[in-house]
């Protein structure tokens, strides 16, 4: 379970390694301890659960070619509530199955999960939006610095 809480997030900018496939945030943040994962991207936590950034695997020859539309956010933090923070071992948010890639190639906004999921969106990483409902990731946005 996630909930929102006031804060900023992290500075810093999300970038994509097209070469490597992967996701990550410059400056190198500080690690947390362990992650939520979302496919193969990781949404990197500290000891206190809090979520600080998003980075990992999400390969672009994957990803499905829409027209995305990104929800309005507000800046806040997210926190990993009801579960046990065990450093290095990683829990698994969408074990059910994967979730559909979308990508919009003009805006470059990146739609991991339901893009039309309605909840509490929230800007909560460098570069990362939540779409939370009933306390439950919906929707994972990710919007890459474009001069990567």
């Amino acid at each position: 379970m996630l909930r929102r809480f006031d804060g900023k997030p992290l500075s810093g900018r999300l970038v994509y390694r097209r070469s490597e496939r992967s996701f990550d945030v410059e400056p190198q943040p500080e690690r947390g301890v362990t992650s939520l994962l979302v496919n193969d991207v990781q949404i990197e936590i500290d000891e206190d659960g809090r979520l600080i950034y998003v980075w990992g695997l999400c390969p672009h020859e994957s990803w499905t070619a829409v027209r995305l539309d990104p929800p309005t956010a507000k800046p806040g933090r997210l926190q990993y509530v009801g579960g046990e923070v065990v450093p290095g071992v990683s829990k698994r948010l969408n074990a059910d199955k994967r979730w559909a890639v979308g990508h919009d190639t003009s805006s470059q906004w990146l739609c991991i999960g339901d893009q039309t999921v309605h909840g509490e969106v929230i800007a909560f990483a460098p570069g990362a939006v939540a779409v939370l409902r009933e306390g439950k990731l919906g929707a994972l946005w990710l919007h890459p610095d474009a001069r990567a």
